[in-house]
């Protein structure tokens, strides 16, 4: 990370501002506060070791995506459809092999209250779960009504899921 003087300047006042106002992380935003007013490059990673890389619009898309597929497999399942089996049932993303996915899903449910049918889910799969996931939603897509599942569509879903 490379920072002007102007950014360092904003930045270092910004860190003196939260050791004032959180008093429970004051003794980590001197530190930063020294780094950026110290021109410490070395230390700079310390600064955003907490930010992640960002998420494309299009992989965000491709999750929620994933989590329609499995709402709609929820509501063929309310319909009285047969809907049975650990294979369609979202198990989640695994924590470390799939961390940008399994950190989304968190963050649709647990932050922004979004699937709400998903709460209760352990949104950790502990197993690399995106390869099957992909296959399922391209049934899904074939399927026809996307919202409203038949049987057969189902069956079709279950079938790639195997």
């Amino acid at each position: 990370m490379n920072l002007t003087k102007t950014e360092r300047l904003i930045l270092a006042n910004q860190y003196r501002i939260l050791e004032i106002l959180v008093p429970v992380e004051a003794d980590d935003y001197r530190q930063k506060h020294d780094i950026v007013r110290q021109g410490y490059t070395g230390h700079y990673s310390q600064l955003d070791q907490w930010f992640y890389e960002e998420m494309s619009a299009e992989r965000c898309s491709e999750i929620r995506e994933i989590l329609d597929m499995f709402r709609s497999l929820s509501n063929a399942r309310n319909r009285g459809l047969n809907v049975v089996g650990e294979k369609l049932t979202f198990i989640g993303f695994d924590g470390n092999d799939e961390s940008e996915e399994f950190g989304y899903v968190t963050f649709l449910v647990e932050t922004l209250k979004r699937y709400g049918e998903l709460k209760e889910s352990d949104l950790n799969s502990h197993w690399e779960a995106l390869p099957r996931y992909r296959a399922m939603v391209s049934a899904w897509k074939e399927a026809g009504e996307k919202y409203e599942l038949t049987q057969q569509g189902v069956d079709r879903i279950a079938a790639a899921a195997a």
